[in-house]
């Protein structure tokens, strides 16, 4: 890499050009490589192991706590390394995607599972009929102890069949109570200040990731559209 100019300097060896692949292919620049991937390997296979046994009910602010601590712990005294350099590398991905997935295991688990609940009509004499698709929106909402008042609508474009018509008409809606009638007649309010939050307000154009900051977009928005909301309010008619 260098050669001898006079007592106490040095000239580089090679074209000026070429310097990095002379770093790159240097002996002691590769075994020095070799060894930090060993290096970080024997962390990750530690970690890796201490992370499936995540359960329901884990605390992922104490797993990153413990994660972080540990790999400080092992970049310390290591040549040419900054640990606070690893160290950040390591929040930074938690920020951005490793904590969603953490706070998921923590209060679903690692079983994948789906929604849609498919339902077996009873046939004649008691025996199974065909299995219709019940969907998953109102039995989720039953079991967030919602109220599920979404009736089914045809496509655009599409007639709506007899059947359909009789289950759900347009209007009244029969199959609801009073009180989730009047809760039905606030949809077209919500799905307005909806409409205008995505159109209007960024939240159809999301750029960022990880829970904290997609909130932070959205009530960025939603505050915009108050403010918005209420200076329409007070201007003169």
């Amino acid at each position: 890499m260098f050669k001898d100019n006079r007592p106490g300097y040095v000239d580089l060896a090679v074209d000026k050009a070429s310097v990095k692949s002379a770093i790159y292919g240097h002996p002691e620049f590769s075994s020095f490589i070799a060894g930090m991937n060993a290096h970080f390997d024997v962390w990750r296979q530690r970690t890796a192991q201490m992370l499936r046994q995540l359960e329901t009910g884990c605390h992922p602010k104490q797993v990153i706590a413990s994660l972080s601590e540990d790999l400080l712990s092992h970049y310390t005294d290591k040549p040419l390394i900054d640990k606070y350099d690893i160290y950040q590398r390591l929040m930074d991905y938690w920020e951005d995607t490793m904590q969603d997935d953490c706070y998921v295991i923590a209060v679903e688990g690692w079983k994948a599972e789906t929604y849609r609940l498919i339902e077996t009509k009873q046939g004649k004499g008691g025996k199974p009929g065909k299995e219709v698709d019940r969907g998953w929106i109102h039995e989720h909402s039953r079991q967030l102890n919602h109220v599920p008042i979404i009736a089914p609508h045809s496509r655009r474009g599409t007639k709506k069949s007899s059947q359909m018509q009789k289950v759900f008409p347009d209007k009244p809606t029969p199959q609801l109570t009073w009180a989730q009638q009047e809760r039905y007649k606030t949809r077209t309010m919500s799905e307005r200040v909806n409409a205008r939050l995505k159109d209007e307000f960024g939240a159809s154009q999301i750029r960022v990731r990880g829970a904290a900051k997609v909130m932070a977009h959205l009530m960025f928005g939603v505050l915009a559209l108050t403010v918005d909301q209420w200076l329409r309010m007070k201007a003169p008619r």
